[in-house]
């Protein structure tokens, strides 16, 4: 049998400590499930900050050492500010930008390739595949088990890691572009191929010349983004469980009342119910005149332990038949978000393991599509439709070919996959020669730290080319309320602008939100929009009849700007970074009034201010003094490392 490496040690030690405790405990968690899973918690919490500092970063500095453990600290004392927390956010990147990557990265390669069977030092080529699968998921299962419910990890454990190993021992895929993937080794554009690109897809790019919106008349365009409906979701349930999905019965009763999950939603580590989906697109039908509507994904809860393929698209179903009562004849452009697939953040760009996603939700979605723009989706996975009214092309972008959290890209060998980029230039070029406008969307950002450097850079490239024809870009993902300037490559000018359109979902502590944007009829120049929130303090408290959503600003008068020219958002970041006044509003607008964004640390400032001025993952990573190698591992860190830390103390 193979050498075990640190890290199957350091899943057989978790599971020597408490595999015995959980066996014995199965049988009546009822009774004292809550300290029994605290009990679990702080042993596995104590190995973890072990294993962080005595194995993945064994040759790290003292000052790394420290700064983990005073991270731990912290959370143990009730001083956590929430995983979605920028001040969090930042500190653990900060932290992380610390480690001896190659030690990680040195570590990660001999793992792969012993999995691989290719490592000198081991005999794991005498392994039996099948028997170093199953002892590599039940690792996995262990720790699964220490953090949630023993029944739903099993089937989780063996198909989201799974899919990783399964990548892994692929012959063809190499070892070190697999460490990256897994965010354990350094991740460098390679500037020998972007270059070559940038100059070719630049060389014909025209004079700039966009015309200036005439505001004779507008037209209304909503986005909604990142519905994540819970169907289990339960009125006076727990809503702060400390587990990864609260307001459900098995979240358990609250302590207290001003822990119970509200009935139209709770600002916590909770989604919506399907009530609250179903007023609120009452309230825009009956308020607002739509030209058309872009819906970006992102239908489903998040308890992906608990989800599989058979049911995964069933709330995008339910979402889309609301939609068609409510917006009979409204156009809707919609795409998937990376929670559609299955596992959550997998599709095949490769072979064809995805091709049910794409036939289900195009059946679903037929009568908004048009015989050529169906074939595209259910083909490709994204898709083009020409607005004859507006003379507005609409591109739906697949950005599941840029998702770092992706494994299936592990065995991607290009750099564009599924030949979208190539396929968003055509299309580019064609709008161009039939003088027509272009509206991009997609679910993830290309300016997101989960977004692959590679092909944002590429897409950004694209961004400048056609710079004269793309009136707005529009994207959810983060669930918060921003934008991103997409610079030119020769002067590093503003050339276009990411809409990032807060969520629908409260998760995490925010308020549910939508977006109204106002376009110029002529031009389709997006001149103003309009953010609005829902008050889940007060509406809580009136569970009979409809409910409204608040206007809570309009962009222009809250930033104080007179135009939304590329220009303008570039002093409006400007101004996030030196104006403690727009910073503020920026950072309670970023979190949908959900979180306090008085006494900002700098680093906030600077996160807000980085993430807005650029739209290339290793620019904002340069931005904010970090190394852009390390953006695959700090978006890991930034984004998991909170789901490890122990939950504060729940108040009474």
């Amino acid at each position: 049998m193979c050498q075990k490496l640190d890290l199957v040690t350091f899943f057989n030690n978790i599971g020597d400590s408490i595999k015995d405790t959980w066996d014995n405990a199965v049988d009546d968690v009822k009774d004292g499930w809550q300290d029994f899973k605290d009990n679990i918690r702080d042993e596995v919490d104590q190995k973890i900050t072990d294993f962080l500092l005595d194995r993945v970063f064994p040759d790290s500095s003292d000052e790394f050492a420290k700064n983990i453990n005073g991270l731990f600290d912290r959370a143990r004392e009730g001083r956590q500010t929430g995983a979605n927390s920028t001040a969090q956010t930042i500190e653990i990147m900060d932290i992380f930008n610390g480690v001896n990557v190659d030690a990680l990265c040195g570590n990660c390669l001999k793992f792969v390739d012993e999995l691989k069977g290719i490592d000198d030092t081991s005999d794991s080529s005498d392994d039996d595949p099948v028997e170093q699968r199953d002892t590599f998921m039940d690792l996995f299962d262990i720790i699964c088990k220490a953090y949630v419910n023993s029944t739903i990890c099993t089937e989780a454990v063996r198909t989201f890691v799974g899919q990783i190993y399964d990548s892994i021992i692929i012959p063809s895929v190499n070892s070190t572009y697999a460490c990256q993937r897994l965010a354990m080794c350094p991740y460098n554009i390679n500037n020998d191929t972007l270059n070559p690109y940038v100059q070719e897809i630049l060389q014909d790019k025209p004079t700039t010349n966009i015309p200036t919106a005439t505001r004779r008349s507008t037209y209304q365009v909503m986005h909604m983004t990142d519905l994540h409906i819970d169907f289990s979701y339960q009125e006076g349930s727990w809503a702060q469980c400390g587990g990864y999905q609260c307001c459900r019965a098995d979240s358990g009763a609250p302590p207290n009342a001003s822990q119970a999950a509200g009935y139209w939603g709770t600002l916590a580590t909770c989604d919506i119910p399907a009530r609250t989906y179903d007023q609120f697109l009452k309230f825009v039908s009956n308020n607002f005149n739509l030209s058309f509507i872009l819906w970006t994904g992102d239908n489903i809860d998040h308890e992906v332990w608990r989800q599989t393929q058979a049911t995964q698209t069933e709330p995008t179903n339910n979402a889309t038949q609301y939609l068609n009562q409510y917006f009979p004849n409204t156009t809707i452009y919609p795409m998937f978000g990376n929670h559609e697939g299955f596992f959550s953040d997998q599709y095949d760009t490769v072979g064809n393991e995805s091709d049910w996603l794409k036939s289900e939700l195009g059946e679903m979605w037929q009568n908004w599509f048009d015989a050529e723009s169906l074939n595209e989706f259910e083909t490709y996975s994204y898709y083009s439709r020409v607005n004859t009214e507006r003379n507005l092309k609409v591109i739906s972008l697949d950005t599941q070919t840029c998702d770092t959290l992706n494994f299936y890209l592990i065995r991607e060998s290009s750099v564009d996959p599924l030949n979208q980029l190539e396929w968003l230039r055509q299309e580019l070029l064609d709008a161009e020669s039939n003088n027509q406008t272009v509206f991009i969307m997609g679910h993830i950002p290309p300016g997101s730290l989960n977004c692959d450097p590679q092909w944002s850079a590429r897409f950004r490239a694209l961004a400048d080319r056609f710079t004269n024809i793309i009136r707005g870009q529009f994207y959810g993902h983060t669930h918060n309320d921003q934008f991103q300037i997409v610079r030119s490559f020769a002067d590093e000018s503003p050339v276009g602008v990411i809409y990032v359109s807060p969520s629908l979902t409260t998760y995490t502590s925010l308020y549910p939100s939508f977006r109204i944007f106002e376009v110029d009829a002529d031009t389709n120049q997006v001149v103003d929009y309009q953010q609005y929130r829902l008050n889940l303090t007060k509406w809580n408290e009136n569970t009979n009849g409809d409910i409204e959503w608040d206007l809570a600003y309009t962009f222009l008068e809250e930033y104080n700007l007179t135009n939304t020219s590329f220009a303008s958002f570039d002093s409006l970041a400007e101004r996030i970074k030196s104006d403690e006044a727009t910073s503020e509003t920026y950072a309670f607008n970023f979190n949908s009034g959900g979180q306090n964004s008085d006494n900002l640390i700098q680093r906030s400032i600077d996160y807000f201010y980085c993430s807005a001025k650029y739209s290339e993952p290793h620019e904002v990573m340069n931005c904010l003094g970090l190394d852009p190698a390390l953006t695959n591992l700090e978006y890991f860190a930034s984004q998991y490392v909170p789901g490890l830390l122990p939950s504060p103390e729940n108040s009474n």
